[in-house]
C-alpha cells in the first residue's frame, strides 16, 4: 500500500511540472510565395531560423525551387541575369538539340554559383 501511495505521489508531482515539450510552441516562420509566370514572388528577406515555405501555384505548371543564401555582394537581380536566364537559355538550346550552344551558354554562369549554400 505504501508503494502504491508513493507511486501516486510521484506521478502527481510529475503531472504538476512545468511545460512539457508538447506544450511549447516556438515562433513559426512562414514564407508565403506565389507563382507568377515562371517566377516565385514573395518578400526579399525572411527571418532567420527554421521556416515553413508555402507556395500558391495556381498556374497549372510544375515548378522547382532552390533555397539558399546569396553570397555577400550578390543581388537577386544579379542571380536572375547571370544564372537563371542563362540556365533557361541553355535548357532551351538543349531541347532544340543545339548542345554546343547549350554548353556555350552554360559556360557563362559565374564561379560564385559554387558558393551558394
Amino acid at each position: 500500500m505504501r508503494l502504491l501511495a508513493l507511486a501516486v505521489a510521484i506521478l502527481g508531482l510529475a503531472a504538476c511540472g512545468g511545460e512539457t515539450q508538447e506544450t511549447i510552441t516556438p515562433n513559426e516562420n512562414v514564407l508565403n510565395l506565389r507563382v507568377q509566370g515562371l517566377k516565385f514572388v514573395g518578400p526579399s528577406e525572411i527571418e532567420s531560423g527554421w521556416t515553413t515555405i508555402r507556395i500558391d501555384n495556381t498556374g497549372g505548371m510544375t515548378h522547382h525551387a532552390l533555397v539558399y543564401r546569396l553570397p555577400d555582394g550578390i543581388t537577386p537581380e544579379m542571380l536572375d541575369e547571370q544564372v537563371v536566364r542563362p540556365i533557361q537559355a541553355s535548357l532551351t538550346a538543349t531541347i532544340e538539340g543545339d548542345l554546343q550552344k547549350a554548353a556555350a551558354i552554360a559556360a557563362t554562369i559565374p564561379a560564385w554559383v559554387g558558393e551558394l549554400v
